[in-house]
């Protein structure tokens, strides 16, 4: 999610970011992104995983994380052209925004009973670079394009309204179709099971 104060393009790349790479993953499904009236952007996302069984839990808290970062990703390599090499976590943070790179901790958290900030702050970055060499790729990038520009036209036609880019839309799930992309992005840093350690006397 972005406020429009971000500037059209950038914000229409980095809804195009999160819809590319949520359609890429497995452990999900993907709605629309929209530009809603009040100037800010957001793109659905859904998962039915079974959070009873751990690797379901994990695949599907992996790709969350790789959704919500996606957009930051796209606004960098698609919108300005630059392949991340060394990115601290504040450059991630500048990249993808607060409310995304909040959500990517958060549901990192949700794996572990007591997790390590710092663990969580560098799975998030191994996670953007990771879907940062994803989206370099030319034709994904050349997708990401397209579909920003269908959303920022969409935009510049209802100025006033909400507009909506529906991955079910068929001219975009033909080209959603075309995206050769993982379909993971494993964590490494945050799978630690839950524990909890009991003290007896």
């Amino acid at each position: 999610m972005k406020r429009e104060h971000d500037g059209p393009v950038a914000l229409s790349v980095h809804e195009a970011g999160h819809l590319v790479i949520a359609h890429s993953q497995e452990a999900l499904t993907v709605g629309e992104s929209i530009w809603s009236d009040q100037g800010f952007t957001y793109t659905n996302v859904g998962s039915e995983a079974d959070w009873t069984k751990p690797a379901e839990k994990v695949r599907s808290i992996a790709a969350q994380v790789a959704v919500a970062v996606a957009g930051g990703a796209a606004e960098l390599v698609v919108h300005r052209g630059v392949l991340p090499e060394e990115l601290t976590v504040e450059d991630v943070l500048a990249e993808t925004g607060s409310i995304d790179f909040q959500l990517a901790q958060e549901w990192l958290a949700l794996q572990r009973h007591d997790p390590s900030q710092d663990a969580i702050e560098a799975e998030v970055l191994d996670v953007f670079h990771l879907v940062a060499a994803a989206l370099a790729d030319r034709g994904t990038s050349a997708l990401v394009s397209e579909l920003a520009d269908r959303l920022l036209a969409r935009r510049r036609r209802e100025e006033n309204g909400t507009v909506r880019l529906g991955s079910t839309e068929p001219e975009v799930a033909a080209l959603l179709a075309g995206a050769r992309l993982p379909a993971e992005y494993p964590l490494t840093r945050t799978t630690t099971a839950n524990l909890i350690s009991v003290t007896t006397h």
